[in-house]
């Protein structure tokens, strides 16, 4: 049995992740594109804002918090795997192609 595949978004991403899934489904991005994430933690719950890294795939352009939900913006440097991660709780491997 092989791998699943997982389909790599064309341009620039937007995509919203409900963190009660603490696994989720890489993400996929070309080269040269931004994301906006959105992390939405479980209800009540206070996370600390996201990082992704390395620095040398993915850029960090922003990282804030808009009511209880997490909204980072990252550029997609070059090809290889990154992690967007909040504190230890929650985490995203994303693949740049």
């Amino acid at each position: 049995m092989s791998a699943p595949h997982i389909a790599c978004q064309q341009g620039n991403v937007e995509q919203t992740y409900d963190a009660t899934n603490t696994h989720p489904v890489e993400l996929c991005v070309v080269t040269g594109a931004v994301a906006h994430i959105r992390i939405n933690p479980p209800s009540g719950t206070q996370w600390p804002l996201a990082d992704a890294g390395p620095a040398t795939v993915v850029q960090r352009l922003d990282s804030r918090r808009v009511g209880n939900a997490l909204d980072i913006t990252l550029a997609a440097r070059s090809k290889g795997t990154a992690t967007v991660a909040v504190g230890g709780v929650w985490q995203l491997k994303i693949a740049v192609v």
